[in-house]
């Protein structure tokens, strides 16, 4: 049998058994030895968004940045009270939850999703960023040419990624109201901003609005 290497189905199929309790379908088997990769179409996740959490690697000193709640980028990781050590509670490898839905997979096993020490078990089963209890708010540094740059701040970290740190340089330019006009760092960042002398820019907290 000759497979296309690239399939797109042309109605919604009706999900089985454990495929209607998962968030996203990554892989489908179709036979004993093909498989094809759900690939989302692109652009369709923005960039700025409310309710912002933390979610980092297995590892509390891995690298972390914020995650967007409403989308399924992170898995579950569950605590007892009073213990940093979490547990999974998935229903197949390398699945990955919305942050309500990993709150649920925790209160099933009488556990709650916490800024963990260490995510338990094998290392392949466990890569990836994990929802954590913490907020995190996302920041944009304003540039003096009126360039930003997105900054991710946990509420307790001890390293970040390093494209969202405040020494980041990926800017790009966006379109400001006011006749163009902008915060800087002359101007003490409008009083709204912090100041940030050693870059010449300030750094904004961030929220949006419908």
């Amino acid at each position: 049998c000759i497979y296309e290497s690239l399939v797109t189905l042309p109605i919604n199929y009706q999900c089985t058994g454990i495929e209607c309790e998962i968030e996203l379908v990554r892989v489908v088997q179709v036979a004993e030895d093909a498989f094809y990769e759900f690939i989302q179409p692109p652009c369709i996740s923005l960039s700025f968004y409310n309710n912002a959490r933390k979610i980092s690697p297995r590892y509390r000193w891995d690298k972390v940045m914020c995650g967007d709640p409403t989308l399924p980028i992170a898995s579950e990781a569950c605590c007892s009270i009073g213990n940093n050590y979490a547990t999974r509670n998935s229903l197949y490898a390398g699945e990955r939850l919305n942050f309500h839905a990993a709150q649920n997979r925790c209160d099933a096993v009488s556990k709650d999703l916490c800024d963990f020490y260490r995510v338990g078990g094998d290392y392949y089963l466990n890569k990836g960023y994990f929802w954590t209890s913490d907020g995190c708010k996302l920041q944009v540094k304003i540039n003096r040419d009126g360039t930003v740059a997105i900054v991710h701040r946990p509420s307790d970290f001890e390293e970040r990624v390093t494209w969202v740190d405040e020494e980041n340089s990926n800017s790009f330019k966006v379109y400001w109201e006011r006749s163009g006009d902008y915060p800087t760092v002359d101007e003490n960042c409008d009083g709204a901003c912090y100041v940030v002398p050693s870059e010449g820019s300030c750094l904004c907290d961030t929220r949006v609005i419908d």
